[in-house]
């Protein structure tokens, strides 16, 4: 899966760097390309951390939902440029994957729905910053927002 996330990251990048739609200051994104409950958290991590990365500013604070016993994961996330994301995995049923992905800037949108094929997921994702993935276990196992210490 680590190419494939590489892939979306790199195929949204491009536009948003090339100023197709302004500066990015919203993302919605959902995933489902891992079918073991314990991969969530990463896959979780994957997103926001490539969210981060579209968007070009620091990730300030998390409010993550649901957890891998419900079989979802979703997460507010706040960055430092006033940005904000919704992003959310679930279990994928089957072989097939699916991911969606909307960004709104200052001057248009871009969205990007996609079916990867099974051969293009393998279970295991890059799994994120730790330091991200910490404080995404630390808001869902306390039901608040956390902020993230800067580096």
């Amino acid at each position: 899966m680590d190419e494939y996330l590489k892939w979306l990251e790199r195929t949204i990048g491009e536009p948003l760097a090339g100023g197709k739609i302004g500066r990015p200051v919203f993302v919605r994104g959902h995933a489902e390309l891992v079918a073991d409950h314990g991969l969530l958290a990463g896959l979780l991590g994957d997103l926001a951390q490539i969210s981060a990365g579209w968007m070009s500013s620091p990730l300030t604070r998390v409010f993550a939902q649901g957890g891998a016993r419900a079989g979802y994961m979703s997460a507010l996330l706040e960055f430092s440029g006033g940005q904000t994301a919704l992003v959310a995995t679930t279990i994928r049923r089957g072989e097939q994957g699916e991911v969606s992905v909307l960004i709104a800037g200052q001057q248009g949108t871009l969205r990007l729905d996609d079916l990867p094929e099974p051969w293009q997921l393998g279970e295991q994702g890059r799994g994120g910053d730790a330091r991200l993935i910490q404080a995404l276990e630390r808001s869902l196992s306390s039901g608040a927002p956390v902020r993230l210490p800067e580096r």
